[in-house]
């Protein structure tokens, strides 16, 4: 299907919540699949995978700043 099929409505079941540019070559992007939520780094050269399984009701705002304070890999 080469990514040309989008589920309509409530049958959507990926988004992309949030994109943060980091530098001209690497971005953060946080995904929701279901009711769970995965953190992305995103690069020129390799792609890394911050977090994955973040619930997101049990996740805090402040967990997440947290994290973006970290220095980056």
């Amino acid at each position: 299907l080469g990514g040309r099929y989008v589920g309509k409505g409530a049958e959507r079941r990926l988004q992309v919540l949030e994109v943060l540019p980091l530098d001209g070559k690497r971005r953060l992007v946080l995904l929701r699949r279901d009711a769970t939520e995965h953190l992305v780094l995103l690069g020129h050269d390799k792609d890394l995978v911050i977090e994955a399984g973040i619930d997101r009701a049990a996740a805090k705002p402040a967990e997440f700043a947290t994290l973006l304070r970290r220095e980056a890999p």
